[in-house]
């Protein structure tokens, strides 16, 4: 994962957790970078759990908001002409919009390797499986990225 060997990331390598914890207990000298990695694998596990022990109607609702939510955020930023109030398009790439439109359909494909779908749960319907790995993946990333500040 690129985020972690950043540089932004690898600063945390050098913040304390707990301060100074560690002149009372010696071995208390975590770093914000291991709790980091530790809040990612816990924030992915919890997400990972609650879709596991959902109800199939809940799931279904769920994700057909979610994939409402999607196409209205790329609607808004990438289609649109205007500022956006989630990003600013920062590179002049002429292909912008046809570079950064996502194509479920073609990113389904990917859904029958086997270790694509170790983390997918069997209950979430095949039609979202693709939804439910960028939601995963984007919850571990915010988790990941919590500490780090610009």
């Amino acid at each position: 994962m690129s985020f972690v060997s950043s540089t932004l990331f690898n600063r945390l390598n050098n913040i304390s957790q707990n301060s100074t914890a560690y002149l009372t207990f010696p071995t208390n000298r975590t770093k914000r970078f291991e709790h980091s990695l530790g809040t990612m694998k816990l924030c992915g596990d919890m997400f990972y759990y609650s879709i596991c022990n959902s109800h199939s109607d809940t799931l279904n609702e769920f994700f057909a908001k979610l994939n409402t939510e999607i196409e209205q955020i790329v609607k808004e930023t990438i289609l649109s002409e205007n500022e956006s109030k989630y990003y600013r398009k920062i590179l002049e790439d002429k292909n912008l919009q046809e570079g950064i439109l996502l194509d479920f359909e073609s990113l389904d494909s990917n859904t029958t390797n086997i270790f694509y779908n170790s983390r997918i749960p069997n209950n979430v319907p095949c039609e979202y499986r693709i939804h439910f790995s960028i939601l995963f993946q984007a919850i571990r990333l915010a988790a990941l990225m919590h500490d780090v500040s610009w």
